[in-house]
């Protein structure tokens, strides 16, 4: 009953700057709207990757790859004065999440007597995040724990 949501990540290349890096940070968070997709961006420069990639996270991605594309260069134009980057990759996870909607049911840790899943998707607190996957394990794990003694 969980209806998906994708998640696209748009790699684009540039020129850094004389100090070797795009952006100020190794991670910024941006003003993300229809026309400007992304929530964050990623030099990946500064974390290891290649010199002058960036990667842009665009969460509840909607509508065709190219346009994704486009709009998210005119954001790092717009937003963060980057103009001429050329989009090196896109990658769209077409069920990387699922859309926390009100009233949503998630199935809970217990699938059957002695066996519990864990996951993101369970029932808990969180939406779809890695803090919410830890805590469905541990909540597992406690209850398995419990079981045996």
């Amino acid at each position: 009953a969980l209806q998906f949501r994708a998640i696209s990540t748009v790699y684009a290349q540039g020129t850094p700057h004389a100090h070797g890096r795009l952006l100020p940070e190794p991670m910024l968070a941006l003003h993300s709207s229809a026309e400007h997709p992304a929530q964050f961006v990623f030099d990946r420069g500064q974390l290891g990757g290649p010199s002058g990639l960036l990667a842009f996270v665009a969460s509840d991605s909607q509508g065709e790859r190219a346009q994704t594309e486009q709009r998210v260069l005119q954001q790092a134009h717009a937003q963060l004065r980057l103009p001429g980057l050329q989009v090196v990759q896109t990658v769209v996870e077409k069920r990387a999440t699922f859309a926390c909607t009100p009233g949503l049911r998630r199935p809970g840790n217990r699938v059957l007597s002695g066996l519990w899943a864990a996951g993101d998707y369970t029932e808990g607190p969180y939406p779809a995040t890695l803090e919410g996957a830890i805590r469905s394990g541990l909540h597992a794990a406690q209850q398995i724990t419990g079981l045996r003694h």
